[in-house]
């Protein structure tokens, strides 16, 4: 790795200690919260998590644990698989009963910290070692239960996709891989290039979101004094100082989801309503029968393709691309058009 990025060594850290440097910066799988893409983990909930007003995602969940253990054997596997074979999964098979390894990764064992972005950290599952034409690289290690594997047969979480890119951007790489485990049966390798429109769109989201933490953390700060003094209405105003610097909603299923959790306990007054608000509602009512509308005539078309293909699982179209309606594991079937463009 280049001289001047920052090691900062893990493997004798407590897991207090781990806990505790995640809220010195952002780390790569937290990009996607941040710029809305993630359904788990919403900007808002992020924000107050950074300021150190929320410790819920110190909880380790068993899928966590389950990805941390089986990153190893994610490893060993993508060692054996050959990019330009013909059939890669069977030739990694080969090559695995054959311990015949094709290209090798090491770990290591450090958040790493590149001096032009100081809000950004890594925490890389592996670093490919130089082969070929390729210099090194970020390997992320991935394990998709059966929910998760169906649910993305059409393509890859775009998180997935901004969590590689800042993976190449903090240690300056020009490539990287994600090896994944799907449901316990299939695996793939899919390669990134460096996309530096994403990079850009990374490092702006992310230092303005730093920049409200950062400011929050101050406003915290504060609550010491007037909680010893009693004093609610300095209270009262930092709290709502602390909310206007929060990122606003970006119209993710995790932002909505941490709204209905933070405001469970609704009280039974009302207000008065601004000019502002009366315009969004009216705008919120035009699209809900827009979507309405619309919602209607996507479960019409659906159905019809649904009719058209019965048991069949694709409807090819060559170049502009594919209508699938797969069976997954458990017997259901996910539906979904890929096909480009439109009438």
């Amino acid at each position: 790795m280049k001289s001047h990025l920052q090691l900062i060594p893990t493997a004798d850290m407590t897991r207090e200690a781990w806990l505790a440097y995640r809220h010195t910066g952002l780390g790569a799988s937290e990009v996607g919260a941040v710029l809305g893409l993630d359904d788990y983990l919403s900007s808002l909930e992020l924000y107050y998590y950074k300021i150190g007003d929320l410790p819920r995602l110190d909880i380790e969940s068993m899928a966590a644990f389950m990805g941390r253990e089986l990153e190893d054997l994610i490893a060993r596997m993508w060692q054996y698989w050959d990019p330009n074979a013909v059939y890669p999964v069977e030739t990694m098979m080969e090559n695995y009963r054959a311990q015949r390894i094709v290209r090798k990764c090491r770990r290591i064992n450090a958040f790493v910290r590149n001096p032009a972005y100081p809000w950004l950290y890594v925490s890389l599952d592996r670093i490919i070692n130089k082969h070929g034409p390729h210099d090194e690289g970020t390997l992320e290690l991935k394990s998709l239960g059966n929910w998760e594997a169906d649910k993305w047969v059409g393509g890859l979480p775009p998180k997935f996709v901004t969590q590689v890119n800042t993976q190449m951007l903090v240690p300056e790489f020009d490539y990287g891989e994600m090896a994944l485990l799907q449901d316990g049966r299939r695996f793939d390798v899919l390669p990134f290039e460096r996309n530096d429109n994403i990079i850009q769109h990374v490092v702006v989201r992310t230092k303005e979101f730093w920049d409200r933490v950062l400011e929050g953390r101050k406003l915290v700060n504060e609550k010491y004094n007037p909680e010893l003094r009693w004093n609610q209405r300095r209270l009262d105003e930092i709290d709502a100082e602390i909310e206007r610097l929060a990122p606003p909603p970006d119209g993710s299923l995790a932002y909505d989801d941490y709204l209905k959790e933070k405001y469970k306990n609704p009280t039974t007054s009302s207000r008065r309503g601004t000019e502002v608000e009366r315009v969004i509602a009216q705008t919120h009512a035009v699209q809900r029968r827009v979507v309405d509308d619309a919602t209607e005539t996507l479960r019409r078309l659906e159905g019809e393709l649904k009719v058209a293909m019965g048991e069949v699982q694709a409807l090819d179209f060559g170049p502009d691309g594919k209508v699938l309606w797969t069976k997954t594991a458990q017997g259901s079937r996910i539906f979904r058009n890929k096909v480009l463009g439109g009438v």
